[in-house]
């Protein structure tokens, strides 16, 4: 991969800084120093199109790229670019205005994290188009073709389109709408609906330059293991198949299929690193946040991710898939065997003599050997929980201004403001919610394609109210309803830790109120405390990872209470 200009102007000068520091003193350079020259070296979006090129060619084909350049139009935040002349044989079936848009917000995760609750509180706004693949988890399945993802965004592109006939002129973009993003929804003492008293009025002509986006939410994007990241390792893939396959028609059974089954894997990964060798990439840098660097290129969309205490996620995650009660027990000496046997099989791996092992074994578990294949579910739900390593790959491909970071405990005991926050971010103003019925007459008008209509003075018309029958705006309403009520008690251990943390000095949570917040519920149904033992066992696992999450953030704040 070539560097751009820029790119090598800043290595030469972190080369003569460090160069200096060891003439003055020998010293090692910091992690985030180590973390600089590493993103300052890795190209970042459509410079990086010849290696998605090799790594997907299907998206590579058909998203879009600098033969199908994004669409400059005043006003529009989504990325949306024309992929064929309008009525030509290339333009998909039912796609009126012959343009593609991709999502430019995303909640990339985590699972028992919050990340469903608030993406279904977001979805909700007026302005939030709705799509057949607004939790497709495309990123995260690599058998999932560009078409089905086009396919189920198409009527979204149209509207989106549609709504742009209504303030062809209107200034601003990128998600800023009326140029007020960022502050809409940032104060504590605004009204039900959002509304400042120094914001501008949100009249029709208002609503008009306010921006239309489509939303993603698979919460399987943020965490790219080797399960959900092999849509960049597919080549280990498609080299172990046929070697699995020939072990096990050689070899029935016993230890002579074994060792030729280690070899496969050593041979799948050998070629899989060629690949990152090829494409000029670390190897454990080959990752989905590369893929969406490379399609989205310049216009990055807007990125919230849910971080949750891992050990505590860890063990919701236990209580909620049924597999894991299954193989060891629906009891806290199951979740022992379960803590035990899977930790043990990542430390083993991390253990190996191969350089990169410490990291590499977190990203690609699975692909080490029979012994990692072998373990049950392949370690998933641990590995979920280093957020810091995904995140630092997040960070080397986009700007870390594209990312919201929401501590999931804030959202558990306080989720309105968290909610607002959010809305905040992706340029979405709350006082919207309160204008459904206006954004879809407008919209209705905006399909129509009538010009003299669309040019019409505003407010020639009787604007109508969806209220509930004490006077509330349906809708937020509604919005209000599905974040505060929980009668399964899904958050209560986090809503119960995150209010002891505000009571007490330390920002911790005693054992006691822990073990009451357990009880009380989480999934629907009521679990055991977790046994200190095991607790000090994934506390002393996550802590480095933990604290290197801090680091990322520069918010040492953030974990308090976690480790």
């Amino acid at each position: 991969m070539r560097l751009q200009g820029s790119q090598r102007i800043l290595l030469a000068l972190l080369a003569v800084l460090v160069h200096e520091s060891r003439l003055v003193a020998p010293r090692t350079l910091s992690d985030g120093a180590v973390r600089a020259l590493q993103a300052a070296s890795l190209p970042r979006g459509w410079e990086l199109r010849e290696a998605l090129a090799v790594l997907d060619p299907d998206l590579y084909a058909n998203g879009p790229g600098p033969d199908r350049p994004f669409l400059d139009l005043p006003g529009l935040a989504s990325p949306c670019w024309r992929h064929g002349d309008e009525g030509s044989a290339d333009d998909d079936e039912g796609n009126r205005s012959g343009v593609r848009c991709l999502p430019a917000a995303m909640i990339l995760g985590g699972f028992q994290s919050g990340s469903q609750s608030l993406w279904a509180a977001v979805y909700k706004h007026p302005l939030i188009v709705k799509t057949d693949v607004s939790r497709y988890h495309f990123w995260a399945e690599h058998d999932k073709k560009s078409a089905g993802l086009f396919n189920g965004l198409k009527a979204g592109a149209d509207k989106i389109m549609d709504w742009q006939r209504l303030a062809p002129g209107a200034a601003g973009g990128g998600g800023g709408g009326s140029g007020r993003a960022g502050e809409a929804g940032s104060r504590e003492d605004e009204a039900e609906d959002g509304e400042e008293e120094d914001a501008e009025p949100a009249d029709e002509a208002w609503l008009r330059r306010q921006p239309k986006m489509m939303i993603d939410g698979s919460a399987s994007t943020f965490a790219f293991y080797y399960a959900p990241g092999v849509r960049t390792h597919r080549t280990f893939l498609t080299t172990m198949q046929p070697c699995w396959k020939g072990c096990h028609d050689d070899h029935k059974e016993g230890a002579e299929r074994d060792a030729c089954l280690d070899k496969c894997f050593s041979t799948a990964q050998a070629a899989d690193r060629q690949v990152a060798k090829k494409i000029g990439i670390p190897y454990n840098d080959m990752s989905l946040p590369l893929v969406l660097s490379a399609v989205y290129g310049k216009r990055p969309p807007r990125m919230i991710v849910m971080l949750r205490n891992p050990v505590e996620r860890l063990y919701s995650a236990f209580w909620r898939y049924s597999h894991y009660n299954t193989k060891y027990g629906n009891t806290v000496e199951g979740f022992a065997a379960f803590v035990d046997e899977q930790l043990s099989a990542l430390k083993r791996c991390q253990a190996r003599a191969a350089p990169d092992a410490a990291t590499s074994c977190l990203l690609h578990f699975e692909t080490w050997g029979l012994q990692e294949e072998r373990v049950f579910f392949h370690a998933d739900q641990l590995l979920r929980g280093v957020y810091s390593v995904y995140l630092d790959a997040w960070f080397k491909y986009f700007d870390r201004r594209q990312f919201l970071v929401i501590k999931s405990e804030d959202y558990f005991a306080d989720p309105l403001p968290t909610y607002r926050r959010a809305l905040s971010f992706l340029g979405l103003d709350p006082r919207a919610i309160g204008l459904k019925a206006e954004v879809e007459r407008l919209s209705k008008l905006a399909a129509s394609g009538d010009a003299a209509a669309l040019a019409a003075p505003a407010a020639a018309h009787k604007k109508k109210k969806d209220v509930t029958a004490d006077g509330q705006d349906k809708l937020w309403a509604d919005i209000k309803h599905d974040l505060l009520n929980d009668p399964e008690q899904r958050f209560a251990v986090n809503r119960a830790a995150a209010l002891a943390a505000r009571r007490g000095s330390s920002g911790g949570i005693s054992d006691a109120d822990a073990d009451a917040a357990a009880a009380a519920g989480g999934g629907g149904q009521a679990r055991p405390p977790m046994p200190a033992a095991v607790r000090k066992q994934l506390v002393d696992f996550y802590e480095p990872y933990n604290r290197k999450l801090a680091e990322l953030l520069g918010d040492p704040e953030f974990i308090r209470g976690w480790n």
